[in-house]
């Protein structure tokens, strides 16, 4: 519960980091080369996030074609195991050789 009184809970540090910015809101020597500053970072950020964007885009598009191609060559290598599979078993099971292979 808070009645207004003064929190002597707090420390030095609290205090002496609230007067450096109090003193750096005060600066009116250094106030236009901040915002010079700020607006100038502000169009770096503008600038870079299309190229951001547009080169994550190249690296996704480049990785998502990779995981494609090694998607299809592991269904082929499945589908060619077990089509593999299936003749050797087919050859196992039946009596004449000739009438299995000639099934497909």
């Amino acid at each position: 519960m808070n009645d207004g009184t003064i929190d002597f809970r707090k420390t030095a540090d609290y205090y002496q980091s609230y007067s450096v910015v109090v003193r750096k809101e005060a600066d009116l020597e250094r106030f236009s080369l901040y915002l010079f500053n700020v607006t100038r970072s502000a169009v770096k950020v503008v600038f870079s996030i299309p190229l951001f964007y547009l080169s994550l885009r190249k690296i996704t598009d480049f990785q998502t074609k990779i995981l494609v191609k090694r998607q299809i060559l592991l269904h082929q290598n499945l589908i060619s195991f077990l089509k593999q599979a299936v003749f050797v078993n087919e050859v196992r099971n039946t009596q004449d050789l000739y009438k299995s292979l000639y099934i497909a």
